[in-house]
């Protein structure tokens, strides 16, 4: 064990016998979401009810003196697991299940929470396209149609304001051309564009 700053030799006898309990606490807590997880002084009264006679400030030092150094740039190391044992964990809840849900990932012990892949990959949808799931409740996007909204946007406005088309109408024009998302889609793309 290495602590960082002095420590009276009983302190380091009474942290002794519990690092590993405390390491095992610290590990289970990173994959917790953020707001789940249990404060330093929690982890100390849990502690303390096996036994440790010591105070926060042997388990702060523990703490410290524990922490891996910083990765290297692009490297996320969240919730102690990386990118990639991210992905792996989930890929292997994927090829277990056919399916990811909700209720497999609160059940599978080995997959982080959502929250979790969400700080990492920015969305759980750029996390599942990495691993090659398509969930099939997801809508097409309006990325192969954007430029003929563009074209419907760009003719509305020339218009007179009384034949100008609807955003329904810009809607069924894209339905017609075998758009199959949303009308919300189609209305915030055209008010981006307009």
């Amino acid at each position: 064990m290495r602590l960082i700053g002095y420590v009276h030799p009983r302190g380091a006898q009474l942290l002794d016998g519990f690092c590993t309990d405390l390491d095992a606490i610290v590990r289970r807590n990173r994959l917790l979401p953020p707001l789940k997880r249990e404060s330093p002084y929690d982890m100390v009264r849990r502690l303390q009810a096996r036994g440790f006679q010591g105070g926060m400030g042997l388990v702060r030092l523990h703490l410290r003196a524990d922490r891996p150094a910083p990765p290297p740039a692009g490297h996320y190391k969240l919730g102690g697991m990386t990118d990639d044992e991210l992905l792996a964990a989930r890929s292997g809840a994927y090829a277990r299940h056919g399916h990811l849900s909700m209720a497999i990932i609160r059940q599978d012990p080995t997959l982080a929470h959502p929250s979790t892949v969400v700080q990492v990959f920015g969305s759980m949808n750029a996390a599942y396209d990495k691993i090659g799931f398509i969930d099939g409740r997801r809508k097409p996007t309006i990325g192969p149609y954007i430029r003929q909204l563009r074209e419907m946007v760009e003719t509305n406005s020339r218009l007179p304001a009384d034949e100008r088309l609807r955003f329904v109408d810009m809607y069924a024009g894209l339905r017609s051309s075998g758009y199959a998302g949303s009308y919300t889609s189609v209305r915030k793309h055209a008010l981006k564009l307009a």
